[in-house]
């Protein structure tokens, strides 16, 4: 009996360690080259790459509007937030050093640097949405979805490494265009469900463009995790011939939708539910289910096994939510049994 208890007590605290990495922020794909020269240093190399991943991550967190307060280029304010990282790809080509560089952020740190700020925080989750453009020219009173609408044409050209919306622009269909003209006399209340089915996608955006000699309307309706914005802009004298402009407009469009994105995940560092929760010692595939889950939960503030013997292991959780919100996570995948104190997962 003793040892098996020593036995399952080493596989647990494996099972405990061997996912940390889930528990980062992780930033890939950083890309430098610096010439490689008598003032070369690897360090600085590093050091550059660090800067670089965490100016893409906070992007990635923060809305546009606390983005200049949340950057900093302090290595020394950084490097305590950063976990690991790893180097790929090395060159050394026409007095050149070039790399890759993937960057893991402490993810419990660069919650408590922003919370320190005053800043709330999202998860920077990558979503697919679809996005329709229409638009509309009052002054001829025509309307183009695919050819000859700038928006159509351009949108995709306007990338950005720290956007998390991906979209899926439609293809050109004939039907579509024949159900939107059929409604464009009231097409800023028209809701598109004879449209948007088709594209199985439950998130959103139709974008309308009401063109009126060089000022341009823009009517965006957003519909992300079962939440619907609507969002009225205004551009003047808008340059429609010079591609340049178009892009200008559609990236700030972008950042606006970002915005939405964020807000819609936002983890409110500041709610602190402590969570109880109780698994059978020997059941070792559902400990390690739940543990990846915990690892894998953007909510999950931290958690510790609190108590351990023969018969259950016991886990400690902070979670930056409710605890209804932690059911709501988790319930999916686990049967949680709540009449006591300390929650059984089976």
């Amino acid at each position: 009996m003793i040892i098996n208890l020593i036995l399952l007590n080493v596989l647990i605290i494996f099972l405990s360690t061997n996912n940390l990495n889930a528990n980062v922020y992780t930033v890939k794909n950083i890309q430098i080259k610096e010439p490689y020269d008598l003032n070369f240093k690897k360090k600085k190399v590093i050091e550059k790459a660090f800067i670089s991943a965490f100016e893409i991550l906070v992007s990635k967190k923060v809305s546009s509007k606390d983005l200049n307060i949340s950057k900093t280029t302090n290595i020394n304010l950084i490097k305590p937030m950063i976990d690991s990282f790893l180097i790929s790809n090395e060159k050394f080509k026409d007095n050149y050093y070039s790399a890759e560089f993937e960057v893991f952020f402490n993810k419990k740190k660069i919650l408590n640097y922003l919370n320190s700020l005053n800043i709330v925080s999202s998860i920077p989750k990558d979503k697919q949405v679809l996005f329709i453009p229409i638009f509309v020219n009052l002054l001829t009173d025509e309307i183009y979805i695919y050819d000859e609408n700038l928006f159509y044409l351009n949108w995709e050209k306007v990338k950005s490494k720290n956007f998390l919306l991906n979209y899926i622009i439609p293809d050109e269909d004939l039907d579509d265009f024949n159900i939107i003209k059929k409604n464009i006399t009231d097409i800023e209340n028209y809701d598109f469900k004879e449209i948007i089915p088709k594209y199985n996608q439950e998130d959103y955006v139709v974008a309308i463009f009401f063109q009126n000699s060089n000022k341009l309307k823009i009517l965006s309706k957003i519909f992300l995790k079962n939440n619907l914005n609507i969002i009225s802009s205004f551009e003047e004298n808008v340059d429609f011939n010079d591609d340049e402009s178009i892009k200008k407009i559609i990236y700030n469009l972008k950042v606006n939708y970002e915005n939405l994105w964020k807000k819609e995940n936002e983890i409110n560092i500041s709610i602190k539910s402590p969570i109880n929760i109780s698994i059978e010692t020997k059941n070792l595939k559902l400990i390690n289910m739940f543990e990846e889950k915990l690892q894998s939960s953007q909510l999950v503030y931290d958690y510790r096994i609190e108590q351990f013997d023969n018969k259950n292991t016991i886990y400690n959780i902070i979670y930056n939510s409710t605890p209804d919100k932690f059911l709501n996570d988790f319930s999916n995948d686990f049967n949680i049994n709540i009449s006591e104190n300390i929650w059984e997962v089976k």
